[in-house]
């Protein structure tokens, strides 16, 4: 957990991202310590919204980690109800892509966090 806040603040939002997939990796492989959170996740999308500039392939990358927790609570994970500060940080990240189509796409993650807050 600590590296991926180390690289959430540097804004190495991939390095974030490459340390929580080994943690799921470890986790599905039994290691009880290695068990992701929806805070892990919160902070994978924060490094995404540290960058200065952020392409359309990284905001892609921000919002399916809000997707996965989204699909994790609804499928009964608890520890995954936590949608509001991680929907914060991916709309930070939405601010800053060159994306057309803004505020349909918050809109529909805003739907989506509102179906398990």
């Amino acid at each position: 957990n600590c590296l991926i806040n180390i690289y959430a603040a540097e804004g190495n939002a991939m390095k974030a991202k490459e340390v929580l997939e080994w943690m799921e990796l470890e986790a599905t492989n039994g290691n009880f310590r290695a068990k992701t959170s929806a805070r892990d996740y919160s902070a994978c999308i924060s490094a995404f919204a540290v960058e200065r500039h952020t392409d359309k392939e990284h905001f892609d990358e921000a919002r399916q980690l809000f997707l996965t927790v989204i699909d994790r609570y609804k499928a009964g994970n608890r520890d995954f109800k936590s949608s509001s500060s991680i929907l914060t940080s991916l709309m930070v990240v939405l601010g800053r892509t060159e994306v057309a189509g803004k505020a349909k796409i918050a809109k529909e993650m805003w739907d989506l966090a509102e179906e398990i807050d």
